[in-house]
């Protein structure tokens, strides 16, 4: 299940990629717009790379011209995002906020931002473990990192995990449940940690 614990995939259909494609570019108003997830109502959001606080929703006709939302998170560098169980998007961020963001409630309209205080800078690129529970990575250079459990439409239980490794980013889930943490550390680090 690509998707993780406890998500539905949105209705799919297959666009004709066989032979030449068709093109379409669409302005977002938002420098480095990329990481995009796809929510369970079918729409991509987008945070950045370019130190904007603006994050990026695509949503109503896919197939033909969409609509284009930008939301003021508040938070530099909003960016990588998965869906928890419950169907709220989750945002980390690549700058130096120790906040993550949490958008729920009316998705297609006006959705709810919630910021949560993890207490460890740039908690990044979140995977959802097998209980439900959010595990976000660190590209700040610090080895901890976090996990989000419990009451995640309400109020969520924060942990910080050290991993012993600097940067450690991209987490996976592997098929016991295992939680499996890469590097992003620039001067070259050759470890893995396994949490679990």
């Amino acid at each position: 299940d690509l998707l993780g614990a406890g998500h539905s995939a949105p209705a799919r259909r297959s666009a004709d990629l066989a032979g030449t494609p068709t093109l379409t570019a669409f302005d977002t108003g938002v420098l480095k717009p990329d990481f995009p997830v796809l929510d369970n109502a079918g729409q991509l959001w987008f945070g950045n790379d370019s130190g904007s606080t603006t994050l990026v929703r695509i949503g109503g006709d896919l197939t033909a011209t969409p609509t284009v939302t930008g939301f003021d998170t508040g938070i530099a560098n909003v960016r990588t995002a998965t869906v928890d169980p419950g169907g709220a998007v989750w945002f980390g961020n690549t700058a130096t906020s120790t906040l993550v963001l949490r958008i729920d409630g009316d998705l297609t309209g006006a959705p709810r931002f919630s910021a949560f205080d993890t207490g460890v800078a740039g908690p990044s690129i979140p995977t959802v473990d097998g209980a439900g529970a959010l595990w976000f990575g660190n590209g700040s250079g610090s080895p901890l990192v976090v996990r989000i459990s419990g009451d995640l439409a309400g109020t969520p239980t924060i942990a910080v995990v050290d991993t012993t490794i600097p940067s450690a980013g991209f987490p996976i889930v592997d098929v016991r449940g295992a939680v499996w943490f890469g590097t992003t550390d620039g001067d070259g680090s050759t470890s893995l940690t396994r949490v679990g």
